[in-house]
């Protein structure tokens, strides 16, 4: 059976929750990563459209895309439909 291997990051790696991390700078900051872009790139950091939430901005085949990450109740993140968790 296959166990999978621990995360080789840290929170702090992909969360930018500073009030003013919006889109552009999370797409800054992937683009000037040592190597370049790399696909499945992302950082997390606050929704602008809901402080509440956040957004996801992720970097794959030479695109990058933006999903909210709704915060329900103090105990589940989902993007869309799910499915939910209870962290990020």
């Amino acid at each position: 059976d296959y166990i999978v291997p621990p995360a080789e990051s840290r929170r702090s790696d992909w969360l930018h929750d500073q009030p003013k991390f919006d889109r552009i700078a999370a797409k800054q900051l992937i683009e000037s990563m040592q190597n370049g872009p790399r696909n499945g790139m992302f950082v997390v950091r606050h929704s602008s459209k809901n402080l509440q939430n956040y957004a996801l901005t992720l970097y794959n085949d030479n695109e990058f895309f933006n999903y909210e990450i709704v915060h329900l109740n103090d105990i589940t993140y989902y993007i869309d439909d799910g499915p939910y968790f209870e962290s990020l």
